[in-house]
């Protein structure tokens, strides 16, 4: 009998231990949904808050590309919206609660206002700061629509919009144009971070050899490098293919044609001649400029008989 007395007393404390547990989730629940009955967001609150989402992107957007690659900035992509999804829902009613009292503070209201009308203002203001290299020295920029050129030896004054660039030289009276482009966060970066530019103006090199349907394999110097605009709009017209590590592959025209050329922007190369069943030649430098007006001659490749 003592024995069951002291059971009955054990689910007697469960019990009541339960119905408490009950009674405070009840209050919590109730205490919860009058907080978030009360906490209904305004459309100024929604305003607000969608300028600072737009403030937030723009601040993203500034960040160098060359500090966001790699393969741990790509799985944090891929975990940032699996974990992030998983923490909003976790504190979904807090996140409400407290977003909610900050975008009815004044000092929150102003200051993204004035970031917006700052960002916004920046769209038609010159205000970044852009000296892109210019090769050769005494060629010519005009941006946009403009028909006078700019200045190339002080740096030019852009707002932060995409714009266009008109490259120009002028060889026995008549112009020759390179076309680019700068996209905004190329702007910003080349303004904030440093990341200038470089346009180059491209001049004809000729290859021969006594093998014939050879390649050449074109290695670019680090300090010079393959601009954007020449890797989209010319490597198909001028019988070029991207080859490995960032370097081009130039196809001479045919089997029985053992010399021809191509375009190549200024700048300093690497050359190596190759082909199928032979042992690549050896490496040449080659200047690209207006004076290069010389085919570069390789020796006989040795070939498998």
């Amino acid at each position: 009998m003592p024995e069951d007395s002291a059971m009955d007393q054990a689910s007697a404390k469960l019990a009541e231990a339960v119905r408490g547990i009950i009674r405070e989730s009840g209050v919590s629940t109730g205490t919860a949904r009058n907080t978030e009955d009360t906490a209904n967001p305004g459309l100024w609150n929604v305003f607000f808050l969608l300028l600072l989402i737009s403030n937030l992107a723009f601040t993203v957007y500034l960040i160098p590309t060359k500090l966001m690659e790699g393969p741990h900035w790509e799985l944090l992509g891929k975990a940032i919206p699996a974990v992030g999804g998983s923490l909003f829902v976790i504190v979904a009613s807090w996140y409400k609660s407290w977003t909610l009292r900050v975008c009815k503070t004044s000092t929150f209201r102003i200051s993204q206002a004035a970031l917006s009308i700052i960002f916004l203002f920046s769209l038609w203001i010159p205000w970044l700061r852009v000296q892109p290299r210019i090769d050769p020295l005494d060629a010519q920029v005009l941006v946009d629509d403009e028909t006078e050129p700019r200045n190339v030896s002080a740096p030019m004054w852009l707002s932060m919009k995409p714009h266009s660039f008109r490259v120009r030289i002028w060889q026995s009276g008549k112009p020759r144009e390179r076309k680019f482009g700068l996209t905004r966060k190329e702007l910003l970066q080349a303004s904030f971070w440093g990341e200038q530019p470089r346009w180059a103006m491209c001049y004809k090199v000729k290859f021969s050899s006594g093998t014939p349907g050879i390649k050449v394999r074109i290695v670019s110097d680090p300090a010079f490098g393959f601009d954007k605009d020449f890797l989209r709009n010319w490597l198909p017209e001028h019988s070029l293919q991207m080859g490995p590590d960032n370097s081009l592959i130039f196809i001479l025209p045919s089997a029985e044609d053992s010399s021809g050329g191509t375009q190549l922007p200024m700048g300093k190369y690497k050359v190596i001649p190759f082909k199928g069943g032979c042992q690549d030649g050896e490496s040449q430098d080659l200047t690209v400029g207006p004076e290069s007006d010389k085919p570069t001659t390789f020796m006989d490749l040795k070939c498998d008989q």
